[in-house]
């Protein structure tokens, strides 16, 4: 009994732990669940379609792009922690304040893209959320009704999709004007 017993727990008690995987405004979420606390640890874009471009005119266009587009972040943090555009790789930091039930909040994450030949996409990671605009209440984003995870991952997923559209209207190959 004792065996069949300490079996089940262990079961459960693996259930209870075990990662999935989500949509979300069109991202992939990963989610792993511990102790009954569902924390969102990455979210992946599509993946985007440049034709003809290679990895360093995306990751050279993508910097740009996201100077322009992110504006807001913390004071203490630089907006890029990584630029390699010989491999493709660009890790941003980003945050994004908005209103949500009549109350500031941020989100905040690392913004990694990575760019292949005519193509790219854009993992979130490092997720947290506050209420408030103090860096003091970061927390994880956590998928647990009141944290508004839902609106978080939105204004992530927005901001991620204007730096997209304005890699992919940058890295088109200008046609030469007929004079």
């Amino acid at each position: 009994m004792r065996k069949t017993f300490a079996a089940l727990l262990t079961i459960f008690a693996a259930a209870a732990s075990a990662n999935e995987t989500v949509e979300s405004s069109g991202y992939k979420l990963d989610v792993a669940n511990s102790g009954g606390v569902k924390t969102i640890f990455t979210a992946t874009s599509p993946v985007h379609e440049v034709p003809d471009a290679t990895p360093r005119a995306v990751i050279e266009k993508a910097v740009a792009c996201t100077s322009t587009i992110v504006t807001t972040r913390s004071q203490e943090t630089p907006l890029f922690s990584t630029q390699d555009p010989d491999s493709g790789l660009l890790v941003a930091n980003i945050r994004v304040e908005y209103y949500a039930a009549l109350t500031q909040r941020v989100v905040q994450s690392r913004l990694t893209i990575e760019a292949r030949e005519g193509r790219f996409r854009m993992t979130h990671s490092d997720m947290r959320n506050s209420v408030g605009s103090s860096p003091a209440d970061l927390h994880l984003l956590t998928k647990i009704w009141g944290t508004s995870w839902e609106r978080s991952i939105k204004e992530l997923s927005d901001t991620s999709e204007k730096i997209a559209a304005c890699i992919k209207s940058s890295a088109e190959p200008k046609k030469a004007e007929d004079w």
